[in-house]
Order: C-alpha cells, then structure tokens, then sequence
C-alpha cells in the first residue's frame, strides 16, 4: 500500500511525542492508524467492484475489524472509536456550509482532524484539504464561510470546444486555480511544465494540437516578464472566454493590465459554446 508505511511511522512518532509531552494517548487512535492501510485497501477494491463509496467503506471498516479479531481482540469501546475516525475521513472532502459545520460539530472530530493531518503528512491526500481545515477551524464564522465561498468557486469547471485547430478534437475541461507559492515566476513555470509531462504532455512544436494537460500562468502578483519562455500576463487571457468564465468565478475583479478587471473583459467578448459542468468526477 503507497505511503502505509510512512503513515504507520508517522502514527506512532506522534504517539510516541504525546507520551513524551505527558498528553493523553488513544488506544483507539493508534488502532485507527495501524488497521487504516488494510481497510483503504479493502475499501478500494470494493468501490472498484462497484459499490458506492461510503457503503464501500463501512463494509471494508467491518472485515478489516472483524479479521483482526483473530490475531487480537479490540474492545467494543475501542472499535467504536475507531470507525468513527475512519468514517469522517470522506466528510472532510465536503467542504459546503453544511457539511463543514456538522463535521466540526462531531464528538470525534478533533481526533479525525488529526487523523486527517497525518494523511496529508504521509502524502494520502493533498495538504490543502488539511490546511483548509485547519484554517477553518482556527477562524471566526465570518471568515469560515468566505473559506467556503472561495471554495465553492474555486470547484467550478467548464467545457469548451477545442480552440485555435482546424482539426476535430474532444472538448476542453477548463479551471482556473489562485495559488500562493514562494516560487519565482520561472522556478513556477518549470514546476508546471513538469506537470504536464507526468500527465502525458508532448511538446514537438506544433500548436494548438489535441494535449492531455495544458497549464498557462496567467498572472503573477504584478509581474510584467517577457522573455523566450514565459510571457506574463498571460497575452491573450483577456480574449479567451474558457479562461476568463472560471477566472470571473474566484476573482471577478482583478485586473488584467491594459484591459480592465476580469469582469469587464468577459462582457466585451463574444461567447463560444462553453459551458459549467454541473457533475463531475473529482481529478486526481
């Protein structure tokens, strides 16, 4: 199992720092890490027989549980304990206002946060899921339903028939993300260039062909760079309706130097057939 290893180390470093820190430890905590590559494994090859994904879960808990009976038993109080920490892990990717605010509510929350942390440390799941709730969690109800917002938008995707070729292409799926990096404009660029060639990208020169993966740098803070590979902003975001539709959706009112806020360029052109996609699997 990828990263079991690692999450199994992680588990028991912060076990052994708790006990270190006189903190409490819980038994059903460390079951919960111990027992988690077994049920993620099981879990997956449920949901790939077809089952959906929670009922998927809550039959892997069950084996997983009751196969390590066999080897040693886990009192009731313990095995309770530990579902609900597994359990929660999937409400944690269901960031609406209602869904957030139920799982905070939980008697076992602050344990499957830390469970979740741990996920994100071993690589499982993306340190932003964990950072977001994190921040949730430590703001005021004001700012937690801007997290939300921004979320929310942040989720839009749209399709857009291929731009710029003569020849027949599948549509686009199309997304635009703001991010907070230490990077250079470049050290970024080359970081998503190598992106697109671990997702199958072929650069051979020719432009505008059918790509599995196409990330542009539209702005950089205040950037103004030109030079041979990166041209910032982005020359022609202004005039493209796939960028400019889900870019309007998370920050309608930056500016695009020399052609007015977001907002305000996609009023001015005309649209070409794109559309927000309603149902969506999530991307990996």
């Amino acid at each position: 199992q990828p990263g079991g290893q690692k999450f199994i180390e992680l588990a028991l470093d912060n076990t052994d720092r708790r006990v270190r820190e006189d903190k409490p430890v819980s038994p059903a905590f460390l079951f919960a890490s111990l027992l988690w590559h077994k049920v993620t494994k099981r879990w997956n090859e449920i949901e790939s027989g077809g089952e959906n994904r929670i009922p998927a879960l809550l039959q892997a808990m069950e084996e997983v549980i009751d196969g390590q009976r066999e080897t040693i038993t886990l009192p009731q109080r313990f095995a309770g304990v530990t579902r609900e920490i597994w359990l929660m892990q999937p409400r944690f990717e269901q960031r609406t206002s209602k869904a957030a605010l139920r799982v905070v509510e939980q008697t076992r929350f602050r344990a499957a946060y830390d469970f979740l942390l741990l996920r994100a440390a071993a690589g499982e799941v993306e340190q932003e899921l964990a950072d977001w709730w994190t921040n949730f969690i430590e703001s005021d109800p004001e700012i937690r339903q801007e997290l939300i917002s921004q979320r929310q938008r942040a989720q839009a995707r749209h399709t857009s028939p291929a731009w710029g070729s003569d020849e027949p292409q599948p549509d686009y799926v199309n997304a635009v993300v703001a991010v907070k990096t230490s990077m250079s404009a470049h050290d970024l660029w080359l970081a998503t260039s190598s992106i697109e060639t671990a997702h199958g990208r072929v650069r051979d020169g020719a432009r505008n062909e059918a790509r599995t993966l196409d990330i542009d740098l539209l702005l950089y803070s205040d950037a103004a760079i030109q030079s041979a590979d990166l041209v910032l902003p982005h020359p022609r975001m202004h005039e493209r309706d796939f960028v400019l539709m889900p870019l309007v959706e998370i920050a309608p009112a930056v500016v695009i130097p020399g052609h007015g806020t977001a907002r305000d360029c996609l009023q001015r052109i005309k649209p070409t057939g794109i559309q927000k996609l309603r149902h969506h699997a999530r991307w990996r």
